[in-house]
Formats: structure tokens, sequence, C-alpha cells
């Protein structure tokens, strides 16, 4: 029996199962700080089983990454991270005069603007990012301790999310830019229909920078952590296989000794 595959018969179990729900969960708003939560533990386990510096990396970085999980929800401004947007609201009746409705929309607008230049909003994605990156190094090493049960491919995927999540932060800052150039157009606007314009079609386009990244977050995002999630299940199954080969091969050997 090959060293490595010695040394994956220890391979901690547990860790096995906090990962893979802990990752399965991440991608659901609702249970994505409950999914980062468990993550770390099973990181954990698994750096104290591989002792080396991808694993305490991966460890460092889940923790990184729950935390700003947890201050983009309850603390943090407007941003990309899943479950976390949190943007001012705006109530028009529709029997508003062109001043009234500018008396809504102008403060609206300057609202978000400054939300969105909010270091509580770009600077998260950042910090989570750098977490992401620091976990695809562990994911890096799992995929060489399995004998690549987990795929190397996810390691691009990790490096790949963790780019688009640092991403969202200068598309914040730019659509902020967008939504700026839209108040003076606001102020100017004669008719109904001019204001109906500027919202319909120049809000859509002052958003798109936000509005594409964070689509190309959530479905990379979807497809990492969901065959992460998998492969990691799939582990023990491995470590399985590698028992029973051992056993066939101590059963060999009186065999072996007695033909010699």
């Amino acid at each position: 029996m090959e060293v490595l595959e010695e040394k994956l018969l220890s391979f901690p179990s547990n860790s096995r199962k906090y990962l893979a729900i802990g990752y399965f969960l991440r991608i659901i708003p609702i249970g994505n700080i409950v999914g980062s939560a468990l993550i770390p533990i099973g990181w954990f386990k698994i750096k104290n089983w591989g002792k080396n510096t991808p694993y305490d990396l991966a460890f460092i970085g889940s923790i990184i990454t729950l935390i700003i999980l947890i201050y983009s929800s309850f603390i943090g401004g407007a941003n990309l991270l899943p479950g976390t947007q949190s943007v001012p609201q705006i109530q028009i009746t529709g029997q508003e005069t062109v001043s009234e409705l500018k008396e809504k929309i102008i403060p609206y607008l300057q609202q978000l603007v400054d939300l969105m230049r909010n270091p509580s909003s770009y600077i998260p994605p950042l910090i989570m990012g750098l977490g992401i990156m620091l976990e695809s190094f562990g994911v890096r090493r799992l995929s060489r301790d399995t004998s690549n049960v987990v795929s190397k491919y996810l390691f691009i995927l990790m490096i790949l999310l963790a780019f688009l999540t640092m991403l969202s932060s200068p598309a914040t800052l730019y659509s902020a830019q967008n939504l700026e150039k839209l108040i003076p157009q606001v102020e100017s606007a004669e008719t109904l229909d001019d204001i109906t314009s500027i919202l319909s079609i120049g809000l859509l386009s002052a958003l798109i920078p936000v509005l594409i990244v964070s689509g190309l977050t959530f479905i990379i995002g979807l497809i990492t952590y969901i065959m992460l999630g998998y492969k990691i299940w799939k582990i023990e199954e491995h470590v399985k296989r590698i028992k029973l080969l051992s056993e066939v091969e101590e059963e060999e050997k009186p065999s072996e000794e007695l033909l010699i």
C-alpha cells in the first residue's frame, strides 16, 4: 500500500460531513451562514489530520468568509453577497406630479449612490474573495491527498469564484458612478415620460455591471459548491475501497508465505 493511501485510512470522516453539508448550505441564502459555520469545523479537523500549510490556509479562509457573511448580513451595506442586499426603498403611487416625483426619486438615487460608495458595501467582497482563495489552496491539497477524488478543476473554479467575488467591489463603485449621472437627468426632466424613460432605461443601464458580476458569481458559486460538496462526500467511498484492498492484501500474505 502506498504511503498516501495508508495516510488516507485515518482521514477524519466527520470532517467530510461538515465540509460537504457546509458547502451545500453555502449556496442557499437562508442557510449560507449556517453552512459557512460548519466549514471551518471541517477544515480544522482536516488540518489536524494533514498537518500542512494549505489546510491551515483553508481553515483561516473559511473563518474569514464566515465573519464577512455575518457582517454583511447584519451590519454591512449594499453588496453582492448572496442574501445580504440592503438598499433603500421608494414608494410611488402613480398619482404624483413631475415635481413630486422628482422629490422622491432624486433623494432615492442619492441615497443609493451613497450606500454603494460606503466602504461597508465594497470592502467585504474583497475580503471574502481572499477568504475563498485561501480555501481553494486547501481544496487543491485535498485533491492531491485523496488521489483526485476531489477533482483538480474545483481548485480552478474556487479561484474563479474568488476573483468574481472581488470583482463585485469595482462593479459596485462603477454602478454608483453611473447612478450619480442619472440625478442631473432627473432634475432636468420636464415630463412624466422623461422620468419614466430615465428610470426604465437609465437605471437598468447603470446597474448592468453589478447585475452581470452578480449573475456570474451566483452561477459559478452554485456549480462550485455543489460539485465540491459532492466530491468531498465521496471521499468516504474511496477510503472504504482502500480499506477493502488492504484487507485483501493482508489475507493474501499468509498464502504467499505458505507457497514459499
